[in-house]
């Protein structure tokens, strides 16, 4: 679900994690009732958000959002940015 990259460029603000750029044309395409998606650098960010990002972040974003995942799916982590993964 987030990508796990070491300074990624875009978030989910409601899922309170970071992502690729790859992964945020994934996460756009959902629609905002699902994921909202800011650039890091781009957008305005105020302090509510910002507070959000910090509390969640991408390890218990993808603890949450990954549980639901069967385990027999096979890799539970995403593998971001290759398009055979999304």
């Amino acid at each position: 679900m987030a990508s796990m990259l070491v300074d990624p460029d875009w978030a989910s603000l409601n899922l309170g994690a970071m992502v690729c750029i790859s992964c945020s044309g994934v996460h756009r395409q959902l629609g905002t009732h699902i994921s909202r998606i800011r650039s890091l650098h781009l957008d305005d960010w105020p302090p509510e958000p910002v507070s959000v990002m910090r509390a969640i972040g991408n390890t218990l974003a993808n603890s949450v959002w990954e549980a639901a995942v069967p385990v027999n799916a096979g890799n539970r982590r995403w593998v971001c940015c290759l398009p055979h993964s999304i």
